[in-house]
């Protein structure tokens, strides 16, 4: 355990759950601005961007926390299960916040957001507690090009999983439907899902270029290691782009390209706010996210539940014959009237459930209150 916590993955961490707030809340999701909607299929936009930072950012903190007792091999089984039933505890409140408030164990989808990150981060830990730095270098690699290598080969996974004439050519979604069937499947889709069992294991990827970061960020201080991890950034980047044209950048999918870019700007990140962080010992107008980033699994999770028991509450209008949810009531007094571009109204909507949040994680930061997982 590190008797220092990195001030700067914190922050990582709360600027990333901050613009997950902003893109998961728009007032209106027919007047979303471009950059803060994910790309369609191919491709990536700041919205894209989301997802694998959380998931790299698990991994540099697995590193950081599991570094020094991964050499106590008689350690392994009581960190092991414990690893298991954090993963188990973060599967199951993404369940649950599928599951509520019908609580229809008949179509709730099972896969997710939470759901993903739980499984990553056993199997990210179980494999960097158990193998040694070469074999879990051959892992890394294993991943990236047999994962890249299965996408690759699909027929038509071009097309996209949405084409229905095309479902059965895509594995991923067939996987989907086999285990899960089309009841438990993301709803928009109802024949696959973008946290599928298929592409989370393209996911592990991201996790584990988090955790080689968080190997290099345990060196001792010097020069060399900023600029191996500043190297590692930008060929991840430039890789990530130069095989693009081959297999596209693909959230959906989690293409290896797409893992290799996005990890690579997250390095980017990374390596700025621990430079100008750890190092230079500025926090200033960063210190908010210290908030969110320590209680980062509080917003994720409290962020769902709020909105959708807000959803629950009817309010009568003069300007509807039936009962509109508080949350639509709230925007379109609130918001929507206020401003002349739709887009507008539906970010300030956004901005505001980020600012309600800040002052919750402000009271709790001053109580120096940690809702752990």
């Amino acid at each position: 355990m590190q008797k220092k916590r990195l001030r700067s993955l914190d922050v990582f961490r709360g600027l990333t759950v901050a613009l997950m707030v902003v893109v998961n809340n728009p007032g209106d999701w027919g007047n979303v601005y471009p950059p803060l909607l994910h790309a369609q299929w191919h491709g990536c936009t700041p919205t894209d961007l989301v997802f694998p930072f959380f998931l790299f950012i698990v991994g540099v903190a697995i590193s950081l926390s599991l570094n020094k007792k991964k050499f106590d091999k008689q350690t392994h089984p009581q960190i092991i299960q414990s690893v298991l039933k954090r993963g188990i505890l973060i599967f199951l409140l993404g369940f649950l916040t599928m599951l509520y408030p019908k609580f229809d164990f008949n179509t709730v989808r099972i896969m997710g957001v939470l759901q993903r990150i739980g499984i990553v981060y056993v199997v990210v830990s179980v494999l960097f507690i158990t193998l040694n730095t070469k074999n879990l270098i051959f892992a890394t690699l294993f991943i990236f090009i047999g994962y890249g290598l299965a996408v690759g080969l699909m027929p038509d996974y071009s097309k996209g999983y949405v084409d229905l004439a095309q479902k059965d050519v895509n594995f991923g979604a067939y996987l989907d439907r086999l285990i899960f069937t089309e009841r438990h499947l993301w709803a928009a889709a109802k024949t696959w899902d973008p946290e599928g069992l298929f592409s989370t294991i393209g996911s592990l990827s991201t996790a584990l270029m988090g955790v080689w970061v968080g190997n290099l960020l345990s060196m001792p201080k010097e020069p060399k290691r900023m600029f191996q991890i500043t190297v590692l950034g930008l060929a991840s980047v430039v890789l990530g782009l130069v095989l693009s044209p081959i297999l596209p950048i693909n959230k959906a999918l989690w293409t290896s390209t797409y893992s290799l870019f996005t990890s690579g700007l997250a390095i980017g990140v990374l390596v700025f706010l621990h430079w100008l962080i750890d190092l230079k010992g500025y926090l200033g107008v960063f210190k908010p996210f210290m908030w969110y980033g320590v209680n980062a699994m509080l917003v994720f999770f409290g962020s769902a539940m709020l909105v959708k028991t807000l959803r629950l509450i009817q309010v009568s209008t003069p300007h509807s014959d039936k009962p509109v949810a508080l949350t639509r009531y709230f925007y379109d007094n609130c918001f929507k009237v206020n401003f002349n571009v739709a887009q507008n109204a539906s970010l300030a909507y956004a901005v505001f459930w980020l600012l309600f949040w800040g002052i919750i994680l402000y009271v709790l930061h001053r109580k120096n209150w940690i809702w752990k997982v």
